[in-house]
């Protein structure tokens, strides 16, 4: 293509968080990294970016790994959504509610997905190992019920 200047990796990641008005500083947190980090991968720094980054990156700056690669154009990008049953539950219920409880609703939505476990596609039933290996000599029964569940599903 004629006149076109393809950008970088770094420049791509750059845009999508201004877009978005996130800080680097909000990337960092969201990605368990340091900020000198973030403005490493924007600076081209960091430029083999491993795919433990990668997806959870694109997460967060709402995109694909291929676009931020410069393997699709991001007008290219289409994102289908089927809401399951509870989820259009969900949405006919906060449609009911007030401004101000929408507000408390979407802060809380906000900082539960913030927590890297919810960023990281990598999260999967062997995190949940950990979790039930260490947590043995739990005196409530409830919590004692929810791990033989858990180390049955594994």
């Amino acid at each position: 293509m004629k006149g076109t200047i393809k950008m970088s990796i770094g420049e791509r990641i750059k845009q999508r968080r201004k877009k978005l008005n996130l800080s680097v500083d909000d990337i960092a947190y969201k990605l368990g990294k340091n900020r000198a980090t973030v403005y490493r991968y924007e600076s081209n720094d960091i430029e083999n970016l491993p795919i433990t980054v990668l997806e959870p990156l694109a997460k967060i700056l709402e995109t694909t790994p291929t676009y931020l690669l410069g393997l699709e154009n991001a007008k290219n990008q289409i994102v289908e959504i089927n809401p399951s049953n509870d989820e259009m539950n969900l949405i006919k219920s906060y449609r009911l509610l007030d401004s101000n409880d929408k507000y408390k609703v979407d802060n809380y939505i906000r900082d539960l997905s913030n927590n890297i476990k919810y960023i990281n596609n990598n999260y999967n039933k062997s995190s949940n190992l950990g979790k039930a290996a260490h947590n043995d000599f739990s005196d409530n029964e409830e919590q004692q019920k929810l791990m033989k569940e858990d180390l049955d599903e594994l």
